[in-house]
């Protein structure tokens, strides 16, 4: 995986963990949950996002040294 990316996707882990352990001492851990679904249907369609980024960069990337070789 891309440095960049692997460091974006810590970043969610970092920010979802440190939700999940304050939203499970609250009170009204059932709203909590449920934003927390919502948090991490978010946070997924990000990561696959960010997915979909980098295989169109590697793809192109890909493409362009080929076509380096090609004319050398």
């Amino acid at each position: 995986m891309d440095p960049a990316l692997r460091r974006i996707a810590d970043a969610l882990h970092r920010v979802r963990d440190k939700r999940v352990k304050q939203e499970l001492h609250s009170p009204n851990q059932i709203l909590n949950l449920r934003d927390y679904n919502r948090s991490e249907i978010a946070s997924s369609a990000l990561a696959l996002s960010f997915s979909a980024q980098a295989l169109v960069l590697h793809s192109n990337s890909s493409m362009l040294k080929r076509g380096m070789k090609s004319k050398n």
